[in-house]
């Protein structure tokens, strides 16, 4: 974790050094956000976003190269995600081939493939939860080696020091500012403030959650189908969260706990097991089958940690031309379970426990792409969609825009969000 500045000034200075011989690219992306719901002061209805990404391979010769991929989130608000400086050095390592050996060291993406939408087979990788509906991954710091034949192929990685999540941070809209409050676990009764304000803490981590990740992926080959078998041992990718309530009892029969501000949030970063299955299939010519499913077991006997979970994604994709494109439609389904519900006045249920996922990819000639996801959770009936549009204008700029819809009831968690609905704009500049 603290090697990670360290390593950034190495491959920063490398770089600086050798860009005359180095392919190298870019992207800056500006973004400006219009929240469509209402929203409690200090948040503002609008936010501005600037997102600064380099990528560069030098290659020394065929068997050896180094990446240098860094990226840099910034924001006009302040305290919109849980750290400090918002960036990650994602793919930055060395990189060698021996023979059938495949071997890196540094800063690495290991996101491994599933179906899209919910992927159960993407269980070794961090993530940024700045926007919970578009998750982004973040390199972790360590050493991988990967190699095998045609038929059979393997990897490993052992993380020495794994990233942390990002999570929403105190000024973020994804933190519940307005609900229909008071919440219940049938004894108790919580009033929340007028206008909730929050306070996160750092980090805590139980059994050295963040140091020594290991784990590995082994695939089976076929001629139309790839079986995939994965584990991983090492940090949660979602923390769980430790709330301090403090407030005062307005009433004892039955109990009514009014909370005061600020409400105190510490993550805490916990061990776990993972185990994962995927299968794909593509026997038919126009035709993609999807199944994955994993096991997570926290590790240790700590009373804050979850219980064991279970999360399994079928889902299927066409390929049809239209418009003279290439287009992709795609419908799954998500299911899990665990061996008990969460409980208590401030736990909200997972929204893939019961969840039909959907979407369809449009090129309309060669510079319109259309994009359209979304998610229907049928116990609750709350949902999600997105419609995304990305036009090209130029042969480095492209412009894009973003419309989500939440919605939801109130004990559920897009219930939480539906004042989260937003509009977005933005501009691409590639270079």
């Amino acid at each position: 974790m603290g090697f990670g500045p360290f390593l950034f000034l190495i491959l920063l200075l490398f770089e600086l050094s050798s860009l005359a011989q180095a392919d190298f690219s870019g992207r800056a992306h500006l973004q400006f956000e219009n929240y469509l719901g209402p929203q409690v002061s200090p948040i503002k209805s609008d936010q501005q976003n600037l997102t600064l990404e380099i990528e560069s391979k030098h290659s020394f010769s065929e068997n050896f190269q180094i990446r240098f991929e860094p990226q840099l989130k910034i924001s006009i608000a302040e305290k919109l995600v849980d750290v400090s400086l918002d960036y990650n050095l994602r793919d930055s390592q060395i990189e060698a081939n021996f023979s059938a050996l495949h071997f890196q060291i540094g800063s690495f993406i290991k996101a491994w493939e599933g179906p899209d939408g919910y992927n159960p087979m993407d269980i070794a990788t961090m993530k940024s939860y700045r926007n919970p509906f578009a998750p982004e991954n973040l390199g972790s710091l360590g050493i991988s080696l990967a190699g095998g034949e045609s038929q059979v192929t393997w990897e490993t990685q052992f993380i020495p020091w794994q990233t942390a999540p990002r999570l929403p941070g105190e000024n973020s809209r994804w933190l519940p500012r307005k609900t229909s409050l008071p919440l219940s676990d049938g004894s108790t009764s919580v009033l929340a403030p007028e206008n909730p304000e929050f306070q996160i803490a750092t980090h805590q981590s139980l059994n050295e959650a963040l140091r020594n990740n290991f784990g590995g992926r082994i695939q089976f080959h076929g001629k139309a189908w790839d079986l995939s078998l994965a584990a991983f041992v090492g940090a949660a990718q979602l923390p769980v969260s430790k709330v301090a309530l403090k407030g005062d009892l307005i009433q004892i029969d039955p109990p009514i706990i009014q909370l005061n501000n600020p409400i105190q949030l510490q993550p805490v970063d916990y061990r776990r097991r993972t185990l994962a299955l995927g299968i794909v299939s593509s026997a038919q010519e126009t035709w993609i089958y999807r199944l994955a499913g994993r096991h997570d077991q926290p590790l240790g006997d700590d009373v804050v940690l979850p219980t064991w979970t279970e999360q399994f994604v079928g889902s299927m994709e066409k390929s049809l031309e239209i418009f003279q494109q290439m287009a992709v439609l795609s419908l799954g389904y998500s299911y899990g379970r665990s061996p008990q519900l969460p409980s208590g006045p401030l736990t909200i249920q997972d929204p893939f426990q019961a969840s039909l996922l959907y979407g369809a990819r449009l090129p309309i000639g060669d510079n319109l792409l259309l994009v359209y996801s979304g998610l229907w959770e049928h116990r609750h009936n709350a949902a999600f969609n997105r419609l995304k549009a990305e036009r090209k204008i130029s042969e480095h700029f492209i412009l894009d825009f973003s419309l989500d819809q939440i919605q939801g009831p109130a004990n559920s968690l897009f219930g939480f969000w539906t004042n989260q609905s937003r509009a977005s704009l933005g501009l691409l500049l590639q270079f």
